[in-house]
């Protein structure tokens, strides 16, 4: 198994260098392995250009912040190159409409220059006697998009969009959360009385469930993925993939429950009556989730949140026993057959 991800791994990398990379580091720089590229007309990169393997077009109009750099392709240029240009093993091409700022270096080529344009360093062709300083390959950048200036309507739609979903979610949570106080009242009304009777127990269960949970599923989902694939067993392996389920449903009454808790909260507070537990859940869930968004605190409120509502879910046994009630207990030296009628035989 490991020789086989192994040769996977590698099949992988050698595609990903066999086909043309786009790249972009944090100043904006645009890196290009093995293909041609066009910078076309008003686009800009706000940074160098390195190419390697390929031919590049600056179209009219188009600009360049930084240095232009080809190694085994061919240049031309149409727009504007805000510093200089250098190409190993190829021909450079500059229009009329073209304006570099920098020196333009050809080594083991040509400089071709159209009447008008405005080249403000030396043109060095051939192999000069101080060769300009030859940058190292970068590592084989990850897959991205280049560096362009994109319109504000993109920006805006793309925002738009990502605030849908946001609502979206917040809704469907709200919505599970009603329904859970509708078909499960005196469950989820435990967790929460539990959630405030024996806060300091039910956050100390939700850390160990936490802790103690994660190992556990690591272990399952292991040996859950070694029963699939022995085929004959994979019906056991997918049963072992039911804690799973059991976690985020314990998860999901825990964060439901903590919703009604503040809820109730809120509405007395405003309306200074007892509020109904469908709207008082709705609004708690909208509140957490809300608080959710916060910058720099929201995942903090998240984690302590859940791991309380998950500890009080626990500790009631998921709604099932009140805070206060003392679990069943057997006599001690009495086994699990005894029958107090018997003690009066």
């Amino acid at each position: 198994m490991r020789k086989v991800g192994f040769l996977f791994i590698l099949i992988i990398v050698f595609a990903s260098l066999a086909i043309p990379v786009l790249a972009d580091d944090p100043e904006g720089d645009v890196v290009i392995w093995g293909d041609n590229y066009t910078l076309a007309s008003g686009e800009r990169i706000k940074g160098n250009l390195l190419v390697y393997g390929g031919n590049v077009d600056l179209q009219d109009e188009s600009q360049v912040d930084g240095d232009v750099t080809v190694f085994g392709g061919n240049l031309s240029i149409l727009g504007e190159v805000a510093g200089g240009v250098t190409v190993w093993g190829g021909n450079v091409d500059i229009g009329a409409t073209a304006t570099i700022r920098g020196q333009v270096v050809s080594i083991g080529g040509q400089v071709h220059r159209e009447e008008g344009a405005d080249v403000r360093g030396d043109e060095i062709e051939g192999f000069p006697f101080r060769p300009p300083v030859v940058p190292k390959p970068p590592i084989p950048p990850r897959i991205s998009r280049v560096t362009v200036d994109r319109p504000w309507g993109s920006d805006v739609l793309h925002q738009v969009g990502n605030a849908f979903r946001s609502a979206f979610g917040i809704l469907l949570m709200v919505v599970l959360g009603v329904l859970v106080v509708v078909f499960l009242p005196r469950h989820t009304e435990t967790v929460a009385e539990t959630m405030v009777k024996v806060p300091v127990e039910s956050f100390v269960s939700g850390i160990v469930a936490m802790v103690v949970g994660a190992v556990a599923l690591v272990v399952l989902s292991i040996v859950s993925g070694l029963l699939v694939i022995t085929i004959c067993l994979a019906p056991v392996g997918l049963l072992l993939l039911l804690p799973f389920l059991v976690a985020g449903v314990a998860l999901l009454l825990g964060w439901i429950a903590a919703g009604l808790l503040l809820g109730v909260k809120v509405l007395r507070a405003l309306t200074h009556k007892e509020p109904n537990h469908v709207a008082a859940v709705a609004v708690g869930i909208l509140f957490l989730s809300l608080l959710s968004f916060l910058p720099c605190v929201g995942w903090v409120i998240v984690l302590l949140v859940a791991t309380w509502g998950l500890g009080a879910v626990v500790y009631s046994l998921f709604g099932t026993r009140a805070y206060d009630e003392p679990a069943p207990r057997i006599p001690v030296g009495k086994g699990k057959g005894y029958d107090p009628r018997m003690d009066k035989v």
